[in-house]
């Protein structure tokens, strides 16, 4: 795409900020629409309220709702907050009131909102206790006279139970697109960890587990008197945190600073959100100072906040508009970069210059979209951006498209979109946004031709092949093979599906990559690992806008890209004909920018699976490590080779991905234990399978990587296997003995120094 062909169009932000979902003042036990809470004086004997009749859903028929023409106004809102008690959707044990949710999303669906819902242990008042049937299994305290908050049980026995209730709500509705938010709720009144340090702690972890286990989909919110909580489940979910009392003084200056440096990233992952103490009217009244609670709330990341659907004084009308222009996400538009002009047929990239002006990311995976809409239709394109990253600040974000080989030739009008099929929308904070589209301008788009297109394609291979080294032989027998599948109609349609599916990224791109690549080799007739092949090297033209988006180097790029030299020439060695050995999965990290070379060593992060002990680091199962791959290159792997390696993936992961901890793991024929019997201690293998402890073995009775060692499949003739060094001797010999092989799993713990 040629510098004269670009065009850079800036754009105008709106002075102030759009209504957005998932963000901004929720709704209170309420819905959208209706009628508010009236306002009310604190009752100052007791430190009670009158509120204790609007917090449990439903709310009782005898709150008193604000009258028209009453003084106060109340922000709009798309989330409603609802808090529900257990006794209420579980009034005996194991019978849940799904009904009682369902109704809730519905409702909340009706009003054009998501919701954010918490399940409470029990509230305040003796009708708002815990369920009926626990109290006849454990001591359960009442409220004491005259105070505001009522304890727990002290038996830990309830948590358990109390999880189990988390456990079948999320079986029902984790994944709803309504439900957006689940609250977690611990010990006390209204779950908000009242004498929450009376309580064993893994009772505690316990019931974390059953929220993450439960809502693996939906984000999570954890309690401010508990931030060690909140920071536990973010390692296993994320998860942000809510704080319960905002605007009073000790809260604010207080609890609220502690809690933000114990849990200081827990918002990049997960929203916060605060809690009015009291309602505003209330503030007003005890003169607490709002600039300074919305200022303190900015810096703390908020995402949205309950007003408890009380109205506010008129007076601050304008500081609460002020809140809502910084709470959340807020995206502009700065710059779009695009060509004026495309042939149909052909890929092209459009790069984005986006500022989020709010102090938090939105944490929902929405699709950014583009449009086309022109001469020949409609043409919605999905991008592989995830909006997620779009932290508080400017963001640069280019994006490729597959431009249909048979779309109608004309004038199209792009637009972009921040929505999916059964998601709210996301507005642009631009004066050219029209509702849920912000135009972006014009694209001319000539028709194709087969040759224009088949000769772009062409020469990309070319000039690949030629950049990575591949011998006179190869670049014949691709060329040819390209010449084969391209000079077939179908051939062009259904690479054409590939590139569309591998550039919007579904699930399935390579379950289709390997069918589609299928039916073009029978079509051709060409060995299928040909055509995978051929496939992949022209699709890593569009990887390459993958490692831009995940702030990857090209010479990443072209360092991963070698494997695929590597690959064919094994394939030439072993089958006679140059293809990829193997499956095409095997490149789906490769192209995604999540598996990367270092020297004669390919590293990629995983999980162990397993707990690993050694020299006082206790590995979970699930905790990082990085997995080394050995490409076969016929060269000599000696230890300087692997020390160097090692020493650059070990620098780039703790610079790029934060670990501080560098765990190596292998799972690998060459780590058989065996091996190390059979081989010169002397020998560069051994060498290398010295490093590893070896964790775990298991046997390989199909022997289909044996290829790896002779260089040639084998058939079951042990026989007909080279013999020419003694680890193929050794092994031809446990072939014959009907001796085992296999791999084996090994860990290498680290040192910085090594």
């Amino acid at each position: 795409m040629s510098e004269e062909n670009i065009r850079k169009v800036h754009f105008s932000p709106l002075e102030k900020a759009v209504p957005n979902p998932y963000i901004g003042f929720t709704s209170y036990q309420r819905f959208r629409g209706e009628p508010l809470f009236a306002d009310i004086v604190v009752r100052p004997e007791g430190n009670m309220t009158e509120t204790e009749r609007t917090e449990c859903y439903p709310v009782s028929s005898e709150a008193a709702l604000l009258k028209e023409g009453e003084s106060g106004f109340y922000p709009d809102t798309q989330v409603a907050y609802i808090r529900i008690l257990w006794k209420d959707f579980e009034p005996q044990r194991k019978q849940y009131h799904f009904d009682l949710i369902a109704g809730i999303l519905q409702k909340a669906k009706e009003h054009k909102e998501t919701v954010m819902l918490r399940l409470m242990p029990h509230s305040t008042r003796a009708s708002d206790d815990v369920p009926e049937w626990l109290k006849r299994v454990i001591p359960c305290p009442e409220r004491p006279e005259g105070k505001r908050v009522k304890d727990s049980p002290l038996d830990s026995l309830w948590l358990r139970y109390f999880g189990e209730a988390i456990e079948a709500l999320g079986n029902a509705f984790d994944g709803d697109p309504t439900l957006d938010v689940v609250d977690v709720s611990i010990t006390g009144a209204w779950g908000e960890g009242h004498r929450v340090a009376d309580y064993p702690k893994e009772t505690l972890c316990a019931l974390a587990d059953s929220y993450a286990r439960a809502f693996p989909n939906t984000r999570l919110i954890g309690q401010v008197a508990a931030p060690w909580l909140c920071n536990y489940l973010n390692d296993i979910h994320p998860c942000g945190w809510r704080g319960d009392g905002t605007g009073e003084p000790k809260h604010m200056n207080l609890i609220y600073p502690a809690a933000a440096d114990a849990m200081p990233d827990l918002w990049k992952k997960a929203p916060i959100s605060f809690e009015s103490y009291w309602w505003l009217g209330e503030w007003e009244r005890h003169g607490w100072d709002i600039d300074e609670i919305i200022e303190k709330t900015l810096s703390w990341h908020i995402s949205t906040f309950n007003g408890k659907s009380f109205p506010i004084p008129e007076r601050w009308r304008g500081k609460i508009e002020y809140w809502l222009s910084k709470m959340g996400y807020h995206f502009v538009l700065s710059e779009a970069a695009y060509p004026s002009k495309i042939a149909a047929g052909e890929s092209t990239r459009i790069t984005l210059i986006v500022l989020n002006r709010g102090v938090a990311p939105i944490y929902n995976e929405l699709p950014l979209r583009l449009t086309l809409r022109g001469a020949g239709g409609e043409y919605l394109f999905d991008t592989s951006v995830d909006v997620r990253e779009w932290l508080p600040g400017e963001h640069t974000v280019t994006f490729e498209i597959a431009l249909p080989y048979k779309m109608k030739a004309g004038k199209y009008e792009a637009a972009i979109t921040l929505s999916g099929e059964d998601t709210p929308v996301v507005r642009w904070e631009n004066e050219e946004a029209e509702g849920a589209f912000l135009p972006i301008g014009s694209i001319e788009i000539a028709e194709a031709t087969n040759n224009f297109f088949v000769e772009t394609r062409k020469q990309y291979l070319c000039t690949f092949l030629h950049e990575f080294g591949y011998s006179t032989e190869a670049v014949t027998a691709l060329t040819d093979a390209f010449d084969a599948i391209f000079g077939r109609a179908e051939g062009v349609r259904l690479y054409e599906d590939i590139r569309a599916h591998f550039i919007k990224a579904p699930d399935d791109r390579y379950t289709y990559l390997i069918e589609a690549s299928d039916k073009i080799a029978e079509t051709c007739r060409l060995s299928p690992c040909t055509v995978y092949l051929v496939v992949l090297m022209l699709l890593s033209d569009s990887s390459k806008v993958v490692y831009a988006e995940r702030g990857v180097s090209e010479e990443m790029w072209r360092n991963n890209m070698r494997d695929l030299k590597f690959n064919a020439d094994n394939c030439f060695l072993v089958k006679g004909i140059y293809g990829v050995i193997g499956s095409p999965r095997w490149y789906e990290r490769f192209l995604a920018a999540t598996r990367f070379t270092f020297g004669k060593l390919q590293f990629e992060t995983g999980c162990l699976g397993r707990e690993y002990e050694k020299d006082g680091l206790i590995l979970s199962p699930d905790e990082t490590v990085i997995y080394i791959h050995i490409p076969r290159t016929g060269e000599s792997l000696y230890p300087a080779d692997v020390d160097a390696a090692c020493r650059a993936a070990c620098d780039y992961y703790r610079t790029k991905f934060g670990l501080t901890k560098i765990v190596f793991a292998c799972h690998s024929w060459l780590l058989y234990p065996e091996n190390k019997r059979i081989l010169s201690e002397t020998s560069n293998l051994y060498s290398f399978i010295s490093r590893f402890d070896i964790v775990d073995v298991e046997e390989d009775t199909t022997h289909k990587e044996l290829w790896r060692l002779f260089d040639m499949d084998y058939t079951g003739d042990a026989d007909a296997l080279p013999q020419d060094t003694s680890l193929r001797r050794a092994y031809v010999k446990r072939l014959k003995e009907n001796k085992p092989l296999g791999l084996a799993l090994g860990v290498w713990l680290y040192k910085v120094s090594e």
